[in-house]
């Protein structure tokens, strides 16, 4: 049982009304059966007086019941009339809550209100350090659509990377590193050791990355734990290729040109500027419509050749070969025709442009017509040697090499004679 001293003076719904005498209070009790109140003068500290009477289990009351009777259990109603109070809301209904069921299931259409009430808008939130780390994950995730987002090239790759830092031909932001690269591998170590190098002699700031974020950033191809963020590289164009000197020509080996009318694979292009670069050709310039770009996916497949060499745009490919032709170049297409020259008869004893065509439909017409002479690779192998090994059908349908494959071919030719 426990006992609080509500007042002193009349004191809540279980006083008794007091008129005379000595300050009193009302001792509220509990007991497990409900509430019981009881007198007691303020002036003397004497409980209130013992009980007589013994409850059918054989244990006595501990004080007298109120006047009024019903002193069994420790109810202590008394002779307040059983049933319903006037007046008094009932059950449920005193405390706000509908009775019905509704009043327990959450109210579709209205769970903003069902949950402010209850202050569950937060419930199932992170706190402490986990919202601090889920709120470092967003920024970084918002940061990063940001960087995809942006007209910047990421190259990426270690030969990219590294022939860019070291060309500084572009404006550079950051050079992004894996941050679980292995060190303990000697090539790795000495690819950091050479990136960090050059970033801090070109003031751009290094960061480390995870490995995610950063297959994010290359579009899924391979890395290699090294990104680089730069502004694009930009064709240089080029009205017409300078007028040869005879005399200077005379002494040493005669130029030679690149062109590619149409090319739209990156990756072809970036093949033919990295052989290009090897073979040390005088210069490569393409289309400047219908054309790829100069990518990181170009940089990428040219091993860094693309950030090493100018690369050059034609705007109207027919005059500026006709400007070519004055000038004293010659210009050599290529084409499946039969009637046209085997490349291994071809000789580079004048100043020649090397004129390669689109990956589906070759040179356009009005290319082809300002060729000088048109070139193609032959078989090595004959036709029965061939037919022993596939059908005519598959003779006829492989009858080509890839742009960048014949190309190659074909510089080879001319410069290794």
């Amino acid at each position: 049982m426990m006992a609080f001293v509500v007042s002193v003076g009349v004191a809540g719904k279980h006083a008794r009304t007091l008129c005379h005498g000595a300050p009193r209070a009302v001792v509220i009790m509990s007991s497990g059966n409900g509430w019981k109140g009881q007198e007691r003068s303020s002036a003397s500290s004497s409980r209130p007086p013992k009980s007589n009477t013994t409850y059918s289990s054989g244990r006595q009351a501990r004080y007298a019941p109120r006047d009024g009777g019903g002193g069994g259990g420790g109810g202590g109603n008394g002779d307040r009339p059983t049933g319903a109070r006037r007046g008094r809301p009932q059950g449920r209904e005193r405390s706000g809550v509908r009775e019905d069921a509704t009043a327990f299931a959450p109210r579709s259409g209205d769970d903003g209100d069902w949950d402010s009430d209850y202050g569950s808008e937060n419930y199932g939130r992170p706190y402490g350090a986990q919202a601090e780390r889920d709120t470092y994950a967003s920024q970084e995730r918002s940061r990063l659509q940001k960087l995809i987002a942006s007209s910047d090239d990421f190259l990426y790759g270690v030969s990219s990377v590294l022939a860019a830092l070291s060309a500084n031909r572009r404006t550079f932001h950051a050079l992004f590193i894996q941050d679980s690269i292995d060190l303990t591998k000697r090539k790795d170590k000495t690819s950091v050791e050479k990136l960090n190098e050059l970033a801090a002699k070109r003031r751009v700031r290094v960061e480390y990355m995870n490995k995610g974020d950063l297959n994010n950033l290359s579009g899924g191809r391979p890395h290699q734990g090294f990104i680089l963020q730069a502004d694009p590289l930009e064709f240089v164009p080029l009205p017409e290729l300078p007028p040869i000197d005879q005399e200077s020509a005379s002494t040493r080996m005669a130029p030679l040109w690149l062109i590619l009318d149409e090319t739209q694979d990156p990756m072809n292009l970036g093949a033919l500027l990295r052989t290009s670069w090897f073979l040390r050709v005088d210069g490569v310039a393409v289309c400047t419509k219908n054309s790829c770009g100069l990518s990181a996916t170009a940089s990428k497949a040219s091993a860094g050749a693309l950030e090493l060499m100018p690369v050059h745009s034609v705007s109207n490919m027919p005059k500026f070969l006709q400007a070519a032709k004055q000038c004293g170049w010659r210009v050599l297409g290529t084409s499946l025709d039969k009637s046209a020259v085997d490349a291994r008869s071809i000789v580079l004893d004048q100043p020649t442009i090397l004129l390669l065509g689109n990956e589906g439909h070759g040179l356009r017409t009005m290319v082809a017509k300002e060729c000088d002479a048109h070139v193609r690779i032959q078989t090595i192998r004959g036709s029965e040697q061939v037919n022993d090994i596939g059908t005519d059908t598959f003779v006829d349908t492989v009858d080509s090499l890839n742009v960048s494959v014949s190309g190659g071919m074909l510089l080879y030719q001319l410069l290794g004679k």
